[in-house]
């Protein structure tokens, strides 16, 4: 594959951007640390990194730009940090030139993070073994280019309201989308991208409007191209999108666009370079602004191959490491362990190492050795390690390493101290003391406070150790609360008590106050629905709620949150006044609710259907029509077979066919019309109809003679049990009927 014009105008733009006569500052010969080099730049500075593994993670200033000698040879590993290269707000640098991972997957990791409104280039770089690769906020105006993001744990790349350019990137196997972008206005520019094996390929979310032409999507394990919600019906041209889950979700393909295999070089080898015979070759976008720097059209998919970074395309290695081997364990403890073992060799370089946990591989890291931490006390677990390259062939797996870590209950005997500080006062709401409020200041441990148990009287509450305070609400009256806690350890360790505090409440004599009628809705001509505010307060606390209706009271609801009640059985066209009241836990009940007055629905006559008639009569179905009603709030049609009901329509539609009938019988049937408030109308004048008969029985089958004599002969046969409408049999000499039997007779 080929170059492009219009990424090499790109390029160049932003080159003269962000250079400047500043100084060259080389780690580590200058510093010995890559953070330490950028704290120390000015403006205009480039930060030159020579080869090796850095173990650290680092944070851009604004115009420090960060080359590496390239991605196969200088590596940035974070070592578990969230973000191995963050990039600060408002800033604009560029990165470049490294292979860029973490020692710890997991999900909130990110190989480069740029907060809002930064622009930073971020060119020939490596980005794997991380939660997500890229994470840009609002970044608009610089590339993300000429970059491999692959086995990384979510997403390659998410775009959060970004309209940069993502151009002529190698993204693979990634655990979720290999580019999402999310949130308007978010619409980027991307072109000419590789994307294999991701769980999604290109999807956008949140009204995001992405340009997606010129890229090769395939093997995604679900959507290839896709709207996961909200802005549907997008149609993108010139691209190959082949052999995913979906191909298009919620969009299309446009104009030139393809379903083909790419036919990589070696897929094996992560060679996502095209064969001459490729159908992506000279199948993109034909306009003069996508086209190759031979001025011939325009291919689909990234160009360049394996290790493909600063405009060089080297020999693809396909030699994997050696297996790690010896691997061992030391400081073992209740919830990590170091593990180490001897280094593994390749024809190039190894680039790193995955740890496997009972198999599956939980951590990376770029040297021999690790710390396994988030371990469970007293579990055994199998490690075993694989090397990788810089082109992530991967080697055999070592031999396995059982270990055991330690039982924290062995390990630790110590128990926190008791909770300092320790409170308890009355906590005043809707003008009462209706609450008591608990505190306490932090426990300490030689190992950590894991959780605090607070007793009041018959009950114990378990709270986390970062909580300080804890609200006991629905008092009763005319009660003694007594309260002490203590603190506990992961080991189960409790601290000693702290002293019992204890407070009373006072004798409730005051009721609370009513609620407010909200709404009260005449739902038919028999039912009215309440509903009311939660604007009732108790000097304790609200019990539930009383309804009347004419002043009598027909209803109780339990609990302050139930706020509705439903009146059924009322008269139809007939005003009812409710009220509501509410009750505390004392039984005081309040005044009456300002009343609010209602009336249920009229009756309005329903005419009976007309018209009903049947057709189409088979052996096992009837169909029926009808003429339709005039009613303006007609709501369907209830059908009726020998007085019961046996199914429904709505308004609109005026046919019924009933199945599963049987053949040769008589069946009589109705129709009546119903409206929104349920009133219906008689049943119509009935139709009657007989399902025909034309499935003739089976041949019987066992046909046998026996009590054979001179002068008769007796025959016997099997029963014929499919027919349900089996009439008898007619017996046959020679061709012609002798004579009959009924259905239960056989011989």
């Amino acid at each position: 594959m080929k170059c492009y014009n219009f990424i090499l105008k790109i390029i160049l733009i932003n080159f003269i951007t962000l250079t400047s006569f500043g100084a060259v500052i080389r780690v580590p010969q200058a510093y010995a640390k890559i953070q330490l080099a950028i704290d120390a730049a000015q403006a205009g500075d480039i930060i030159a990194v020579a080869a090796g593994t850095y173990q650290e993670a680092v944070t851009l200033k604004d115009n420090v730009q960060l080359q590496g000698a390239g991605a196969g040879s200088t590596t940035i590993d974070g070592l578990g940090a969230g973000n191995v290269v963050t990039v600060p707000w408002n800033i604009t640098s560029a990165v470049s030139g490294f292979t860029i991972l973490n020692s710890v997957v997991n999900a909130s990791s990110y190989g480069i993070y740029c907060n809002p409104n930064s622009n930073v280039a971020i060119t020939d770089n490596v980005i794997t073994s991380v939660g997500t690769g890229i994470m840009l906020a609002g970044h608009n105006n610089y590339p993300v280019l000429n970059n491999r993001i692959c086995n990384n744990s979510r997403d390659g790349i998410i775009l959060h309201v970004s309209t940069t350019l993502i151009t002529n990137n190698f993204i693979y196997k990634n655990g979720w989308s290999g580019i999402i972008s999310k949130n308007s206005p978010c619409k980027p520019k991307i072109y000419n991208n590789t994307l294999v094996e991701n769980r999604r390929g290109i999807v956008y979310d949140f009204y995001a409007t992405p340009e997606i032409e010129n890229n090769i999507v395939v093997n995604s394990i679900s959507e290839g191209v896709g709207d996961i919600r909200y802005a549907t019906g997008i149609i993108y041209p010139y691209n190959d999108v082949f052999n995913n889950g979906t191909n298009y979700s919620r969009c299309s393909a446009g104009t030139g666009a393809i379903s083909a295999d790419p036919l990589f070089t070696n897929a094996a080898t992560y060679d996502y370079t095209l064969q001459a015979g490729s159908t992506c070759i000279n199948a993109g976008n034909p306009s003069s602004a996508f086209s190759d720097a031979n001025g011939s059209r325009n291919d689909m998919g990234a160009y360049g191959g394996t290790n493909y970074f600063n405009g060089n395309k080297s020999t693809g290695d396909v030699l994997a490491p050696s297996a790690p081997a010896n691997p061992a364990a030391t400081n073992i403890s209740f919830e990590e362990v170091s593990l180490s073992w001897s280094a593994s060799t390749d024809n190039v370089r190894v680039q790193g190492y995955k740890i496997l946990i009972n198999g599956v591989w939980s951590v990376s890291s770029s040297t021999n050795s690790c710390t396994v931490k988030g371990l469970t006390s007293n579990t055994t677990y199998s490690f075993s390690v694989i090397a990788f390259d810089s082109t992530f062939n991967e080697s055999v797996s070592s031999n396995s390493l059982s270990v055991t870590t330690r039982n924290l209950a062995d390990v630790d005997t110590v128990a926190p101290t008791t909770p300092p500080s320790f409170t308890m006062a009355f906590r005043t709401t809707y003008g009462y003391d209706n609450q008591i409020r608990i505190t306490w200041g932090t426990s300490t441990d030689n190992v950590g406070v894991t959780s605090y148990k607070i007793y009041h009287n018959e009950y114990v509450t378990s709270l986390n150790f970062d909580v300080h305070e804890l609200i006991l609400g629905n008092l009763e009256e005319n009660k003694t609360y007594s309260v002490y806690m203590t603190a506990l350890d992961a080991a189960g360790n409790e601290s000693a008590p702290t002293q019992t505090l204890s407070l009373t409440t006072i004798v409730d004599v005051k009721a609370p106050t009513p609620p407010a009628i909200t709404s009260a809705t005449a739902i038919s001509s028999s039912q009215i629905d309440i509903v009311w505010d939660s604007s009732a307060n108790d000097n304790y606390s609200v019990a539930g709620y009383f309804v009347y209706r004419n002043n009598v009271k027909i209803g109780q609801i339990a609990g302050f949150f139930n706020r509705n009640f439903s009146d059924i059985g009322l008269n139809a066209g007939t005003a009812y006044n409710y009220t509501v009241t509410s009750y505390d836990t004392a039984n005081l009940e309040s005044v009456q609710s300002a009343a609010v007055s209602q009336t249920t629905q009229g009756t309005a006559q329903i005419m009976p259907p007309t018209g009903l008639a049947a057709s189409s009569i088979a052996d096992t179905s009837i169909t029926l029509t009808w003429n339709a009603n005039g009613e303006t709030n007609l709501a369907g049609y209830r059908i009726y077979r020998g007085g019961t009901q046996i199914g429904t329509t709505t308004s609109t539609v005026r046919t019924y066919t009933n199945t599963g009938l049987t053949p040769g019988t008589a069946y009589s049937y109705q129709v009546r019309a119903y409206d929104t408030a349920n009133n219906q109308s008689a049943l119509s004048t009935a139709v009657s109809a007989t399902t025909t008969n034309t499935a003739a029985p089976v041949v019987p089958t066992g046909l046998a003679s026996s009590a054979i004599a001179d002068t008769s002969v007796t025959l016997t046969w099997n029963a014929n049990n499919t027919e349900s409408d089996l009439a008898g049999y007619r017996i046959y000499r020679n061709g012609t009927q002798i004579g009959t039997t009924t259905s239960t007779v056989r011989t």
